[in-house]
């Protein structure tokens, strides 16, 4: 792949995406609306740095006309959007329809008429709604909070646009599960477990703390993208290819608990408050099809990929 380009390329995982690209010899364009390297904990990017290899386009993808940038790109790799469950609901939904439907939308449309090859979309477990077993991408999704149901939408344009008449641009989808890893986003779990420890300030813990997460390491998220991104699409047909992106295991919150206070040697202060709307019991990937098509099995345990985040955090404070 010579050239890709990365929306949200100076987020979480989009500063990482980034960085693997630039050290396989491709040209990457970033586009984000904040600066490269604003993210504590993940690589610079040579847009901070000065290396070469890389152009960073200051840009909001809703808004901005981005075609010049996409065309005849080897791939688009779409990480942009609003996350988080518990603000989606009431009057914050307008946000995320824009960043998570119409942002996608007009990317997905300067892609067919740039002539991209392949785009690949950054999708989410949350789709699936509550899944008590690994759920296969064959599942019926349900999204139980408008978080997920505005990448659900996402998904639904990437069909779209995929089987538009003359469309050369080849779609796949991929379904991340609860990735972590230096970093990520400070109102995610494993980042306020650590932070909580290494403060003393009180965590707190929605619900039982019976949850179930499939905690998957943000360089196994990088791994499976970059192959999604180098996918040979000939099978025919125009519908987005699939992928769950996890490890297949499933940890309850309080057993995260006990492995953050491991492994930074301090207990944690805990304070219960109700579950949170949308919040789903129980989210497991089913790899499989991930293995056999994408060649991707994830590499990095739960125990090992905290220990890392915690160095990163400890080196950032």
């Amino acid at each position: 792949m010579e050239r890709a380009v990365v929306t949200g390329a100076s987020g979480f995982i989009g500063g990482h995406v980034v960085a693997a690209l630039l050290a396989r010899g491709t040209r990457v364009t970033g586009i984000d609306l904040r600066p490269p390297g604003g993210v504590p904990g993940s690589p610079d990017t040579p847009g901070r740095t000065g290396g070469g290899g890389y152009s960073f386009v200051s840009g909001d993808i809703a808004s901005d006309d981005v075609l010049e940038h996409v065309r005849h790109a080897d791939a688009v790799i779409h990480l942009a959007g609003r996350a988080g469950v518990r603000p989606s609901w009431g009057g914050g939904f307008g946000v995320y329809l824009r960043d998570n439907v119409l942002a996608t939308q007009r990317l997905l449309e300067a892609c067919v008429l740039g002539r991209v090859c392949r785009f690949v979309y950054a999708s989410s477990s949350s789709v699936y709604g509550t899944a008590g077993t690994p759920v296969p991408e064959s599942a019926v999704p349900n999204p139980v909070s408008p978080y997920g149901a505005s990448k659900l939408a996402g998904e639904g344009l990437c069909s779209a646009y995929g089987c538009l008449p003359g469309s050369g641009t080849g779609v796949v989808v991929l379904r991340y599960f609860t990735v972590y890893g230096p970093g990520q986003r400070p109102d995610m779990a494993i980042s306020r477990l650590i932070g909580s420890a290494l403060t003393g300030r009180e965590f707190n813990l929605l619900g039982d703390g019976k949850q179930e997460r499939d905690f998957t390491y943000v360089s196994d998220i990088v791994d499976a993208t970059l192959r999604a991104a180098a996918l040979d699409l000939r099978d025919g047909s125009c519908l987005p290819e699939v992928f769950n992106v996890g490890t297949g295991v499933r940890t309850r919150m309080r057993d995260l608990i006990g492995l953050v206070e491991e492994s930074t040697g301090r207990r944690i202060r805990l304070r219960s408050s109700p579950p949170a709307a949308g919040d789903m019991g129980s989210t497991c990937a089913d790899t499989r099809r991930a293995a056999a098509v994408l060649g991707h099995r994830s590499a990095v345990p739960l125990r090992l990929g905290i220990t890392r985040q915690l160095s990163a955090m400890r080196g950032s404070r």
